[in-house]
């Protein structure tokens, strides 16, 4: 048999255990790491503006009143 043959036929098991041990524990620090529901409470009324904004040309200007 090859020796190159068989060196790739030898790491290729190891090559795919350690990516999967890899994507594995970066799956297990995303879970770790995502944020849980988050509110704001303010006291007293709270205005919302909407406002929609069209922009032409090269020059933009904008309003905030």
């Amino acid at each position: 048999a090859d020796p190159v043959s068989l060196a790739i036929a030898g790491g290729a098991p190891v090559a795919l255990v350690l990516a999967v041990g890899s994507l594995l524990r970066s799956a297990g620090r995303a879970r770790r790491d995502m944020h849980t529901e988050h509110h704001h409470h303010s006291p007293g009324t709270v205005h919302q503006d909407h406002r929609h904004s069209n922009t032409r040309g090269v020059w933009a200007r904008t309003n905030n009143h």
